[in-house]
């Protein structure tokens, strides 16, 4: 004779049934749900401290972000570049500060995160102008600091 799945009459069966009621009351996915908002609140923050730093026209200043907001061993790679370290990020950005002088990078739509990584799409544009590159970011966080950052442009 078969045996319904939810209760079987052993252990294992009772624990099936209490996790079951649990999920339907909503006790197993509280602290779940939880956790993902919190990581979604860390990675929205940090990528747009991210950004408020590779917009920032002022090196001193953006030394000081960047000390708050990246590891210390921070690597950044795009198709056409690679940087690494704290004074690589520096370089990088301003290299970006002079093909693009005017430009800004903005958060385009939602940042998306789960297990310390973080995904976004941005645009880089002059204020009021057309998009001159568009991509998506995807960081890797730990520790409240953003510890890899992959740009992939769609153009």
């Amino acid at each position: 004779m078969n045996k319904p799945f939810l209760f079987s009459g052993s252990f294992s069966g009772l624990i099936r049934v209490a996790f079951l009621w649990a999920v339907l009351l909503g006790i197993a996915a509280s602290p779940i749900r939880a956790l993902a908002q919190q990581d979604v609140a860390t990675a929205e923050y940090l990528a747009k401290r991210h950004f408020e730093i590779c917009n920032e026209r002022d090196s001193v200043k953006r030394w000081e972000l960047a000390r708050a907001t990246y590891a210390q061993d921070i690597r950044s790679v795009d198709p056409s570049l690679e940087a690494q370290g704290l004074r690589g990020m520096q370089t990088a950005i301003r290299q970006l500060h002079q093909m693009f002088p005017r430009a800004l990078l903005s958060i385009s739509g939602r940042v998306l995160a789960h297990h310390n990584v973080a995904k976004f799409a941005y645009i880089l544009a002059e204020p009021g102008g057309p998009p001159i590159v568009t991509g998506t970011d995807i960081l890797v966080l730990k520790d409240g600091l953003i510890h890899w950052i992959y740009t992939f442009p769609d153009q």
